[in-house]
């Protein structure tokens, strides 16, 4: 009996409130059912789930578990012949249709299959080769999931635009459910109260805040008291910060609506919409100490201390791990936001940032082929943009030269005639022929500082690549040449998806589990209790173009790579 064919299960829900249904479970059980009675292999290592994510914009393919999926098998390691196994074609892809069929195309020429579970319909690359009636089929489907999609949305601007008209009118209507999580509301009163202990604690917040404590700091000191959050167990800076500046705190509304994905202010804040629940003048006495200038050693002037910003993950919770400057001690750390914030999520253990820096660019000077992590298809992309740039560059160059050959005609014949009708129709032209002319002048001064762009982004690739591994050679040059650090940190977000670093390094089990999870390709929930070892600490990284890695840094300064 031949081996069977590998299948993936891609399952998506538009809402987080979806996973409290039963969706994810139906996607999931009827690609088991598939499988089964085909004869499929599913695996189920990489975790294919997008849960609360929207394809309305794409977002799944670009940062979801479907762009994992693709990436994975751009790097070769989703083999030729698998089966991509969907509910429909719409869990996909909701974008229009062009960008819907790319997705969908991309998909079949790398080999891999997709089946939709609704009708059992099996695609294939031969499909979009052979057969014209299946290809208009999907094309059509995925057509009628946009327009839904589209109407859907505006169906929800214009109610939320009702809304917020009402809510101008009278100020009693409620807008949302979501409200300050210091506030109640009454349904049959229509009208928010003040929660006495919440408030309580406000005011203390922005007590330690207008002895010039930070939301950092002011954190910590909550958490470290064991005061649970509004909403959450543990108080995070975030949240800290975003309270201290939330103006419904003295009373404001602000209504908002989306502008291409972002909420953007709409009209005045509405004034005593809310219950006032702290002294105006201490809460502009606050936001005036929280905006005013850094001074002395803290401002940064362009300086770029940390390489790898956005990239880091705790091994342990899955948390961000943030660079911390110990300037008495002139030392640099990396320790997990849950640990510094005092959750008792994660345990406070740091790994030395120099060391680290030094380590990952060994890594990439000894032991990673960097041109091969930068997409290929990025770059092609980009040789295409400038081809059609230069196109466009000579097509307009060309209608300039005509221009300029039409005026010093039509200057001529000003010496020729004396009738002043024509002479009023060539001049006439003659401003509009010139004034087209220096449009164009224009454009094409823009397009060919394009170009320029384009050809350096192109051209510069190798040399971002010589400069990375030169950093690792020339030592200290590295620590104090900002602009060097931000060329090469701009490198590390180009080809680095995510790191995640071990600071106790990772010995017991379950941390060696988790570790060879994210390897696979995994994101592994939960977490793990974190380790103390002082001496051997270690990092994985994952590459976007599917490649991973695992270093180990071995006290002093020495990073020695165990390949996994």
């Amino acid at each position: 009996m031949d081996n069977p064919r590998i299948a993936y299960s891609y399952t998506r829900f538009s809402t987080p409130e979806q996973r409290l249904g039963a969706s994810g479970a139906r996607q999931s059980e009827r690609a088991v059912a598939y499988c089964k009675a085909h004869n499929l292999h599913l695996d189920t290592t990489l975790h294919l789930n997008d849960e609360g994510i929207s394809a309305y914009h794409g977002k799944n393919a670009k940062v979801g578990a479907l762009g994992r999926f693709l990436a994975a098998a751009e790097a070769g390691r989703i083999p030729p012949g698998s089966v991509l196994v969907i509910e429909n074609l719409d869990r996909l892809s909701r974008q229009n249709i062009g960008e819907a069929q790319e997705t969908f195309k991309r998909i079949l020429k790398l080999g891999v299959d997709i089946v939709t579970l609704c009708d059992e319909k099996l695609y294939t690359r031969e499909t979009l080769e052979v057969d014209a009636f299946a290809t208009i089929q999907a094309i059509l489907f995925m057509s009628r999931a946009h327009e839904e999609s589209e109407i859907k949305s505006k169906r929800v601007a214009d109610a939320w635009a009702r809304k917020r008209k009402r809510v101008v009118e009278d100020h009693h209507t409620l807008l949302t459910h979501r409200y300050p999580a210091w506030l109640r509301y009454d349904d049959t009163k229509k009208k928010f109260s003040p929660i006495p202990e919440k408030v309580k604690l406000i005011k203390k917040i922005f007590e330690f805040a207008s002895e010039g404590h930070g939301h950092e700091k002011i954190s910590r000191e909550l958490n470290k008291r064991r005061i649970p959050a509004f909403r959450h167990p543990t108080w995070d800076p975030t949240a800290v910060r975003d309270m201290m500046s939330n103006r419904a705190l003295i009373g404001e509304l602000q209504l908002c609506r989306m502008v291409n994905g972002k909420r953007v202010p709409d009209g005045e804040p509405i004034r005593n919409y809310y219950p006032v629940v702290l002294d105006p003048a201490v809460f502009h006495l606050v936001q005036s100490k929280r905006q005013a200038p850094l001074k002395g050693p803290r401002q940064h002037n362009g300086e770029v201390h940390s390489l790898f910003s956005g990239c880091l993950t705790c091994g342990y919770c899955g948390a961000s791990m943030l660079y911390l400057d110990k300037r008495q001690g002139n030392q640099r750390y990396l320790v997990c936001a849950e640990a510094k914030k005092g959750s008792p999520a994660c345990k406070y253990t740091s790994m030395k940032y120099d060391e680290f820096e030094e380590s990952f660019l060994g890594l990439c000077k000894k032991e990673i082929d960097l041109p091969t992590l930068f997409n290929d298809r990025e770059l092609k992309k980009l040789s295409e943009s400038i081809i059609h740039l230069q196109k466009s560059i000579s097509g307009t160059e060309a209608t300039i030269a005509d221009n300029r050959s039409r005026t010093e005609k039509l200057i001529a014949k000003f010496a020729d005639t004396t009738n002043k009708e024509l002479l009023h129709n060539y001049e006439s032209y003659l401003t509009k022929l010139t004034a087209e002319t220096d449009t164009l002048l224009n454009v094409v001064a823009k397009k060919k500082q394009e170009l320029i762009k384009l050809k350096s982004a192109q051209g510069t690739i190798h040399d971002m690549v010589k400069t990375v591994a030169e950093a690792y050679d020339e030592g200290d040059r590295i620590k104090h040449d900002h602009e060097l650090r931000a060329r090469i940190r701009n490198v590390i977000r180009d080809i680095v998806d995510e790191i995640v670093v071990f600071p106790g390094g990772a010995n017991r089990k379950a941390t060696v589990d988790r570790l060879f999870a994210f390897l696979k390709g995994e994101r592994p929930s939960g977490s793990v209790a974190a380790e103390t070892d002082k001496y051997i600490k270690c990092y994985a990284v994952r590459f976007k173009n599917g490649a991973t890695t695992r270093m180990s840094l071995m006290a002093p300064n020495k990073g020695k790579e165990a390949r996994a």
